[in-house]
């Protein structure tokens, strides 16, 4: 049993707070239930954003013109908000489709837009925004396994300390 004037000491000396075992789960659980509500938080106000945009691809003249494209774009924004609001071992293959059919959205109304009329307008990047918002989604997951990927380690570390 450690003496009082070496305990005293071994505090002045060392910054570290030990926590005993409740100390410790009451903690990891603070951070478990802080990130979840993160999360549910960072969902619903992505999933959101992404469907923002929709109304511009149904009503606005300049998109109606490619009907196509409009309707393909639509179909990737609910697919992706679709995948933010499941959980990620329940829609793996969606994300990644998310990316390929951004990414084939975006080549095909460059090459539609600048084939029909050679020009590229400001308006023309809102095709880009199914490609942007996967990415976004995709580093937003990311962020998440890190997350829960750090909470593990901190289950993992636990020692035994009982009365600290």
């Amino acid at each position: 049993m450690i003496s009082q004037r070496a305990e005293r000491r071994r505090r002045k000396l060392s910054p570290i707070e030990y926590l005993d075992e409740q100390e410790q789960e009451e903690t990891i659980a603070r951070f478990q239930n802080r990130a979840v509500a993160q999360k549910k938080i960072y969902r619903l106000c992505f999933s959101i954003v992404t469907v923002l945009p929709s109304p511009l691809f149904i009503f606005k003249r300049h998109y109606r013109e490619h009907p196509k494209l409009a309707l393909l774009a639509l179909v990737s924004l609910v697919s992706i908000a679709y995948s933010m609001r499941v959980s990620r071992t329940r829609a793996p293959l969606l994300r990644k489709l998310n990316l390929i059919f951004g990414l084939l959205i975006t080549v095909a109304a460059y090459l539609t837009i600048s084939k029909s009329n050679g020009t590229i307008t400001i308006a023309d990047s809102l095709w880009a925004f199914p490609l942007t918002l996967s990415i976004t989604a995709y580093i937003i997951e990311r962020w998440f396994d890190e997350v829960d990927t750090e909470i593990s380690k901190l289950m993992k570390y636990r020692y035994d300390l009982r009365g600290a």
